[in-house]
């Protein structure tokens, strides 16, 4: 079963929503915020930095909020594909496809239930799709992280699972 996000508006405790649901209210904290920067990392991570600029304990700038995208994903538009990255095999296009984010607003985040896989929509009808399912075993990572404010870290996947970590402090 798969379902768009709602708002989660009422006073439900985070224990009473489903998986989709707590994801969701977490990372929609970053929707109407452009992306500022892109930047590659080690392993074929791709790193998406939102809102204001901070400094990080290295002491680099970085953005308040950041999206890391490691493993299976794609950004597209409704009619094309424009790069993919899958894992340790990446579209030698991936990282020239990416770039077409920068300085776009993120409009809507779909987590759907069950997977987990994740969809981020951007204006101009641009899209990445995030894939997670698959990724199970001793050697899988997650999907995606979402870093935010206070050292938090939102990790989803491997697999149909999620976590939330603190580093703050380290």
């Amino acid at each position: 079963m798969t379902f768009a996000f709602y708002k989660l508006e009422n006073e439900l405790t985070m224990s009473t929503f489903s998986k989709a649901e707590e994801i969701y209210a977490i990372v929609d904290t970053v929707i109407d915020f452009p992306v500022w920067e892109i930047e590659e990392a080690a392993d074929n991570v791709v790193v998406l930095h939102f809102d204001e600029l901070i400094k990080n304990s290295a002491g680099a700038v970085v953005g308040k909020r950041r999206l890391w995208l490691q493993n299976t994903w794609r950004i597209q538009t409704s009619d094309t594909i424009l790069g993919a990255c899958t894992g340790m095999n990446p579209d030698p296009q991936y990282l020239e496809a990416i770039q077409h984010i920068q300085d776009k607003r993120l409009t809507e985040i779909t987590v759907i239930e069950r997977s987990l896989d994740t969809i981020f929509h951007f204006e101009d009808d641009l899209k990445i799709y995030v894939y997670n399912a698959h990724l199970e075993g001793p050697s899988a990572h997650a999907a995606w992280k979402f870093f935010y404010p206070q050292g938090n870290i939102l990790q989803v996947g491997p697999g149909a699972n999620y976590s939330i970590d603190n580093h703050s402090g380290r």
